[in-house]
């Protein structure tokens, strides 16, 4: 009698790999990881985890404030306006927006006849470095739609900005030193992506959990032994996965007939057990680890329940919000202002530029209310009014 053999199967699962970050060199620019991959995965993170997408929008508005203003404003507001005329809201919050995604951004200086006409706010993920030169310095940068096309979208370089030069476009960026780290920077949370596509991981594994009757999967039992041919083989696989998948074919009937039962159609749910405590644990794991990546003091300052020793939300807010203000958002705001020194040097004069903060919770920790400021005019309600205020009474800016 011959023995009958049982064959199994290994099937190999999908495995997490933490993308290799490295400087590639390509042409004469230099790419962010394999086909500027880098800033691909940063911007695929932010856009598919919860969490980290609110504290970077959250990190964006606090950056911004409520725009700039200057000590000076008052006795030198013509100064001013023209500062804030050349620098429009739109291109300082993106600016901003970029800083909180990738902890670098980048702007377009133009000048035109021998004057700063423009500061642009250009995507840093279209922007990649130039080769450096014998002196380890980098003369331009390239700009491009998308590096991966570069016969479609074809590469423009332009000159990094430096004192000086009156005459075209030039690039300048903004960031900060990191060891090791030759032509990007990477982001402030670094350590914190590998949580924040845990989060989106755990989103798609719910739903699909759902969607198969909260089970990972099935085993379909087909006892009356091997198909005729292939082709019954694909029917019977097609009509099973036409009718039985889906949330919306919850609890369809399927009706199967056999001479027997030894003969019928059985099956196996592939499921897990204590899932909601599984799905429970890694939220929150994932959660704790995005918000110690971005050190942020208190979840609630985003909307995030957690667990403190303070003895009232209020109190716990209006602290956190003071340490973090000063710890993270004041040294983020510092190295915007530094990298718009070209303003000041355009305007020959001292402005001391500097950011309105928000402040959500007054000393008291009660919730601020908004009044309009009248630093130079009733009608004036934030410091970017200044130049629209100066120009429709007839003043002249630039």
């Amino acid at each position: 009698m011959e023995e009958k053999k049982h064959v199994l199967d290994v099937i190999q699962l999908a495995n997490y790999v933490r993308p290799d970050v490295k400087e590639v060199s390509n042409k004469e620019w230099v790419m962010n990881g394999d086909k500027n991959s880098f800033y691909t995965y940063i911007i695929e993170r932010y856009n598919g985890s919860p969490t980290n997408r609110a504290i970077i929008d959250s990190y964006a508005k606090l950056i911004y404030g409520k725009g700039l203003y200057s000590k000076q404003q008052a006795v030198k507001p013509l100064q001013f306006a023209q500062v804030l005329q050349k620098l429009s809201k739109k291109d300082l919050r993106n600016i901003c927006q970029d800083y909180a995604v990738f902890s670098e951004a980048c702007y377009e200086a133009i000048y035109k006849n021998g004057k700063l006409e423009r500061i642009k706010h250009v995507p840093k993920n279209q922007i990649l470095p130039n080769k450096m030169n014998a002196d380890g310095d980098i003369e331009g940068y390239w700009y491009s739609l998308d590096f991966n096309q570069p016969r479609k979208y074809e590469p423009i370089f332009i000159p990094k900005w430096e004192a000086g030069k009156k005459n075209g476009s030039y690039i300048k960026v903004i960031s900060s030193y990191q060891l090791g780290k030759s032509y990007f920077t990477d982001p402030d949370y670094m350590a914190g992506l590998a949580y924040a596509h845990l989060e989106e991981e755990i989103a798609n594994f719910c739903i699909n959990y759902i969607s198969n009757d909260l089970s990972i999967g099935k085993i379909i039992n087909m006892n009356s032994g091997e198909p005729q041919s292939e082709e019954v083989r694909a029917n019977v696989k097609k009509a099973f996965k036409k009718e039985g998948q889906g949330s919306m074919n919850a609890g369809n009937v399927f009706i199967n007939w056999n001479d027997n039962k030894d003969t019928g159609i059985t099956f196996t749910n592939i499921e897990v057990s204590n899932a909601y405590e599984q799905f429970n644990w890694l939220s929150e794991e994932a959660q704790g680890k995005i918000l110690t990546a971005h050190k942020v003091v208190s979840g609630k300052m985003f909307g995030i329940d957690s667990a403190s020793g303070f003895s009232s939300n209020a109190d716990e807010l209006k602290n956190s919000h003071i340490l973090y203000e000063n710890m993270t958002i004041k040294p983020f705001q510092q190295m915007i202002l530094d990298s718009l020194d070209i303003i000041q040097q355009e305007a020959e004069t001292s402005l001391d530029l500097q950011f309105v903060s928000l402040q959500p919770l007054t000393g008291d920790g009660e919730l601020t209310k908004v009044t309009p400021t009248t630093n130079l005019s009733s009608e004036v309600e934030t410091p970017f009014e200044f130049a629209d205020v100066l120009i429709n009474k007839g003043e002249t800016v630039g």
